[in-house]
């Protein structure tokens, strides 16, 4: 456009929220958007980190876009399997025990790859 032009923030803003609102993988319902001389700053909750991230580019991609500040928080829905009266006993346990499983399948992944290495075949003979 012309040397003198510069996208409104109004505007800006605008588009913004539309492309957020169109976007099928993004729920936009608790983003809140404010823009000021260009640059757009995402507030609100989204439930999957993913979206957080999609809401980010999707305001980059916008016409007068200098800056994006991301301050959107990944807000997790509580699963129906989880209980309210789980102690905080069980938790370290489970905690030490995942560690514990991290460790194992670290190793055994090593094993299996070194194992996997040193037998070499070849399918085309």
């Amino acid at each position: 456009g012309p040397r003198s032009f510069t996208r409104s923030d109004d505007r800006v803003k605008e588009d913004v929220c539309e492309r957020l609102t169109r976007h099928s993988a993004i729920d936009a319902a608790d983003i809140e958007v404010e823009v000021k001389e260009g640059e757009v700053t995402l507030s609100g909750s989204v439930p999957e980190r993913r979206m957080k991230h999609l809401a980010e580019d999707c305001c980059e991609h916008c016409y007068g876009v200098k800056e994006v500040t991301n301050n959107i928080r990944v807000k997790k829905e509580a699963s129906p399997s989880s209980s309210s009266d789980y102690s905080s006993s069980d938790r370290s346990s489970d905690s030490s025990r995942s560690a514990t499983d991290r460790t194992g399948a670290s190793a055994a992944a090593k094993k299996s790859s070194s194992s996997s290495t040193s037998t070499t075949s070849n399918p085309n003979h």
